[in-house]
């Protein structure tokens, strides 16, 4: 019996070992963080940062921007893709369109790329079309529940969220009422089951640590919770500004870009527990 439980035992440790080392590939391999933001290591050129992660479900795929601040016409898309056994990359994707800011659908059918997307083949992917002609958009999402939400302009001083609603004899914008100030370039993340939206807000609109800090906002009955800060683990007070907000599959740890005078350089953090702590925060103040 008792060798029978030994047995046991060392196949469980050798199974739990196994799954921690199949893991172990997640993120070009690079150690998780804790709820201290800690820098996302991108290789990319001098004067040139890394914004806006997206993964693939299976974890085998980390796609980024590769932007150019001295040219703002010109971002790159790049890829890794894991071989089962390393990383390689990154692969140049698109190079030549002004666009940034790589998702995934849910299915990893489909990739966006600000207002453009192409579709899974089976060499790669599909050439760039845009998404809507007539309607000027900022980092196009789609949800579990095949919702497309994406940002733009009010006004030239506003820009809002807006939720695309399709039906068999229109297509409509409903836009979220948050009246956001275009002029600080305002980001947004909205969460895959459309539970919270991340949004990053300058000082100007809202009492912040940093430049502009980033702050979460939770779905209620009524609309949407008032922005909570993030807290300064976060939205340190030497930042300059922070956007690009993006979280993994898992919903556990968040991406992020962050102008500080240290440079530009793609964070992430785990907020999984911070979510829920700030959720009952939101809730209890209701």
């Amino acid at each position: 019996m008792k060798r029978y439980i030994i047995i046991n035992l060392i196949l469980f440790c050798f199974v739990s070992f196994s799954k921690s080392q199949d893991l172990g590939f997640r993120y070009l391999g690079q150690a998780e963080p804790t709820e201290t933001p800690k820098i996302f290591q991108l290789p990319v050129m001098d004067g040139v940062a890394g914004e806006r992660i997206a993964v693939s479900n299976d974890y085998k795929e980390l796609y980024f921007t590769e932007i150019h601040p001295s040219n703002n016409t010109r971002h790159i898309v790049k890829r890794y893709r894991f071989n089962g056994s390393i990383w390689t990359g990154p692969y140049v994707l698109f190079d030549g369109y002004n666009e940034y800011g790589p998702s995934l659908s849910m299915d990893n059918s489909k990739l966006f790329i600000n207002c453009d997307y192409c579709k899974r083949t089976e060499t790669g992917w599909s050439q760039p079309v845009r998404f809507l002609n007539n309607k000027a958009i900022h980092y196009l999402q789609m949800t579990d529940y095949g919702n497309y939400y994406f940002l733009s302009f009010i006004n030239d001083s506003t820009t809002d969220i807006y939720k695309m609603i399709v039906n068999s004899k229109d297509t409509t914008f409903q836009a979220f009422g948050l009246n956001m100030k275009s002029k600080v370039q305002n980001d947004y993340y909205i969460a895959t089951d459309e539970s919270y939206l991340l949004v990053s807000l300058n000082k100007i609109e809202i009492k912040c640590f940093g430049g502009k800090d980033i702050f979460i906002r939770f779905k209620t009955i009524s609309g949407w919770s008032k922005p909570i800060n993030l807290g300064n683990e976060i939205n340190t007070d030497n930042a300059f500004t922070r956007f690009g907000m993006s979280l993994t599959p898992d919903k556990k740890f968040m991406f992020y870009s962050q102008v500080d005078p240290n440079g530009v350089h793609v964070f992430w953090v785990k907020v999984d527990d911070l979510f829920k702590r700030l959720r009952e925060q939101a809730f209890s103040n209701e």
